[in-house]
């Protein structure tokens, strides 16, 4: 390889070196890096051998092997009194971390405003229940009082009937599907009825509340499948029978409750997809084939359209038709997801225009049709079509999005990331699972004011739309470097994959990195100089890797191309190291401005480097040999030769950090065991996470960081405490595990830095803190050290 002063290292396919799952696209969709399999980026410091007793972290020291503070210097007492930095919170609505927060639907009270409900939790800093009203330009609660618990996944559906009456369903978003019917009619909520599955839409209907999902509403020891009313006293089929199948939509148009669903036929009448009930009787208003209608609306032309899973209508395109009193007719040339057709969920009239929402790529016909447009999932329509997102500028967020399009199965359509609009008059809300829509950082709400889309709720947080993975402290300075794969810093639109921290906002550090690179290793010398390690793809199946130091004000590359880069690290004396590899792995130093290869004979990658000088090298990742010897996942270098560190370790190391004589390290299992959080004192390797000390390892859990510190040693990943406490971030003191900060809700963690006043916790982070006290803190989170 160029620029490397001993022998060459051949390039290998990347292989192992992060499981990444991808929900959609990178340039508009999350992408979610599995803390349980990160690889971290290494610590620096001093490891001495010694053949005593695993020694008290207590008694030693955090300082560098220099003399100098190679860590800030506070005890793990410390981290136990502290309080989280509320500031880092996004736009929009959000919630727990897992199941991206939702708006489901919308209904307009009798007083005008606008309602929204889904499974959501915070506004901003302020922790709200899934029920929220926009009263002159301002989210604030719905209600005051409670008297049923809201369930943590919220509702799927509201309404409200012209007296003021308040309906509610149940929402559930993990294993067999049920909820509750709920209903204040002046007295407060009670529970009116139960039912298995999901319910989409509620409806008052001259008096009478209608149900529509993929459910089963109980009555008695009956099930009513599909469609359900509710008379004031009991639940019962429609008229004349449930539908054959189920319904996704009830709109009330000129005195007739329109149903949509997916449905052969409904109150007895052959119909499909669509009927009308006049409240006497039942009209068929059916697709002439197999058609799934999630909705109906009447436009500003006074023509009644439907959208849906309706299949191919003409030229590969669907998702939106018109109903021309007799039949139902493709719309404008229809919406196209890539290849087929596309599926609409919502539609709404709003200034003159008709606007759709759902899953697609283009409107007006394949791309390349003459009238179509790319507009990714929601478009304007009023004869012609009108993109309101392009696709160009994406938007990530930490959650799971599960990105379904609608057109997988009936229960599909809750998974749409776009679920609902509803005109104010002045403005048009979207609702749904998204992150952003074109370029704008709105979790789960949006408004567009016909110039462009808005942000909703409380958007002055410094929150990040993404994650830090990768955190570091310049211990000299006290300032604080990230990298990540995120999209938005303080509400901010970046492509950056470094940023630094001013105290009260972040700076982007910008690059001509490829987008699709992975960008896993990141380091901080102590005096500031900032390196991050990539691994791109110039072609199909060719990794390279490139490492890139931060100067002035953007990322330059330094050293020429390696094989694909997993670790970088300084030593206590600025200079920079690297491992990784692909097939096998590798380790270099950056001397000058090329890179000297130390040692390429391992057989596997190397993910962690722990350097205090050129003599004193510890390596660890996947490798099970280096130069011929045994070494199990971890080996030492004495400037000439390895050696492994006692009998190894079980298990891919993710982990790896040092204090005095002890090692640390965190493994998952490869087939041959692991340790949650092993130290080694230079004879042995103890488990310390054990039923004693409050940690009972699983097969979910691992580190992707630790930080040792005076008297203990802070870990993060996704492990959590036997008694339920806490996890995500966990501190290790006088033999005993507890949470830092009541914990870090995350889906996994991986980035951690000790600054002078705080501790620092990056990954997919979504809240902090105990169950009862949790606040919101999107892609990172402070923990601010009482003084």
């Amino acid at each position: 390889m160029a620029c490397i002063a001993r022998c060459p290292v051949e390039d290998h396919p990347i292989d192992g070196l992060v499981a990444m799952l991808s929900v959609g696209s990178m340039e508009t969709h999350t992408w979610l890096i599995f803390a349980g399999l990160a690889l971290g980026a290494g610590c620096t410091g001093l490891v001495t051998e010694n053949s005593g007793e695993l020694a008290d972290p207590s008694t030693v020291s955090s300082g560098g092997a220099d003399g100098s503070a190679g860590e800030p210097r506070f005890s793990a007492s410390a981290a136990i009194a502290g309080v989280w930095d509320p500031r880092f919170t996004i736009a929009g609505f959000t919630g727990p971390d897992g199941h991206a927060p939702t708006v489901y639907d919308f209904a307009r009270d009798i007083d005008g405003s606008i309602v929204a409900t889904g499974e959501f939790r915070y506004v901003g800093r302020t922790r709200v229940e899934p029920l929220l009203r926009l009263r002159d330009g301002v989210w604030q609660p719905a209600r005051s009082h409670w008297e049923l618990t809201p369930p943590g996944s919220g509702f799927s559906a509201v309404a409200i009937a012209p007296d003021g009456k308040l309906a509610l369903a149940t929402h559930d978003d993990f294993g067999p599907r049920a909820g509750q019917i709920w209903l204040d009619d002046g007295t407060g909520l009670r529970v009116i009825g139960s039912f298995d599955g999901l319910v989409r839409r509620l409806r008052w209907y001259r008096g009478q509340l209608w149900a529509a999902g993929w459910d089963q509403m109980h009555q008695g020891a009956s099930r009513i499948q599909g469609l359900a009313v509710w008379n004031g006293t009991a639940w019962t089929a429609p008229v004349g029978g449930a539908p054959t199948g189920f319904a996704f939509e009830l709109v009330e148009e000129a005195g007739e409750l329109l149903v949509g669903g997916d449905f052969t036929s409904v109150g007895g009448v052959p119909a499909s997809g669509v009927a009308a009930w006049t409240g006497t009787a039942w009209h068929p208003m059916g697709f002439s084939r197999g058609a799934t209608v999630y909705a109906l609306g009447r436009g500003p032309d006074g023509q009644l359209y439907a959208g849906g899973a309706l299949g191919d209508l003409g030229g590969g395109a669907g998702g939106i038709a018109r109903w021309t009193g007799e039949t139902w007719a493709l719309v404008g040339g229809g919406v196209v997801n890539h290849a087929i057709p596309g599926v609409v969920t919502a539609l709404t009239a709003h200034q003159g225009s008709l606007y759709a929402a759902g899953c697609f790529e283009t409107a007006g016909g394949p791309d390349g049709s003459p009238r179509a447009v790319v507009s990714r999932d929601v478009v304007r329509f009023d004869g012609e079509w009108h993109a309101l997102d392009d696709g160009s500028r994406g938007t990530v967020a930490p959650w799971i999005e599960p990105m379904a399009c609608g057109d997988e199965g009936p229960s599909s359509v809750w998974d749409v990331s776009k679920q609902a609009m509803v005109s104010t008059g002045r403005q048009l809300l979207l609702g749904g699972s998204f992150a952003g829509i074109a370029g704008v950082e709105s979790q789960a709400i949006i408004a567009n004011n016909g110039a462009g889309w808005l942000a909703q709720g409380d958007s002055r947080g410094v929150g990040i739309g993404g994650s830090l993975d990768r955190l570091g402290v310049a211990t000299l300075t006290g300032q604080l470097w990230a990298a990540g794969q995120f999209s938005h810093a303080a509400g901010m639109a970046t492509r950056a994959h470094v940023v630094r921290f001013t105290g009260d906002g972040w700076v982007p550090i910008p690059d001509a990195i490829a987008r699709d690179a992975s960008c896993l290793a990141f380091a901080v010398a102590p005096a500031g100089e900032v390196a991050l390690g990539c691994t791109t793809f110039s072609t199909p199946g060719n990794a390279v890797g490139q490492v890139f130091r931060v100067q002035g004000d953007r990322l330059v590359q330094v050293g020429g191309d390696l094989p694909p880069v997993q670790a970088v690290t300084y030593d206590p004396w600025g200079r920079l190291w690297v491992a990784g590899g692909g097939g096998t792995g590798f380790v270099a130093r950056l001397d000058g401005e090329a890179f000297t290869l130390i040692e390429s004979r391992f057989d596997a990658p190397v993910s962690q480097l722990d350097i205090a000088g050129s003599n004193d090298v510890i390596a660890a990742g996947a490798f099970s040999m280096v130069a011929g010897l045994p070494a199990a996942h971890v080996a030492r270098w004495n400037g000439a030769t390895w050696r492994p560190l006692g009998s190894g370790v079980p298990g891919a190391v993710t982990a790896l950090a040092h204090s005095g004589g002890i090692v640390y390290i965190s493994s998952v299992n490869d087939g041959s065991g692991a340790l949650l959080l092993g130290a080694f004192d230079g004879v042995t390797w103890h488990e310390l996470a054990t039923p004693g000390a409050g940690l009972t390892p699983q097969p979910v859990f691992n580190f992707n960081a630790i930080q040792p510190i005076v008297g203990g040693v802070i870990a993060v990943g996704t492990a959590q405490l036997d008694n339920g406490s806490g996890r995500g971030a966990l501190v290790y003191r006088g033999g005993r595990f507890t949470s830092l900060g009541g914990g870090v809700h995350a889906i996994g963690l991986s980035g951690l830095a000790v600054a002078r006043d705080a501790i620092w916790v990056g990954g997919l982070v979504a809240e902090v803190g105990s169950k009862d006290r949790a606040s919101s803190s999107v892609g990172v989170a402070r923990y601010v050290l009482a003084r």
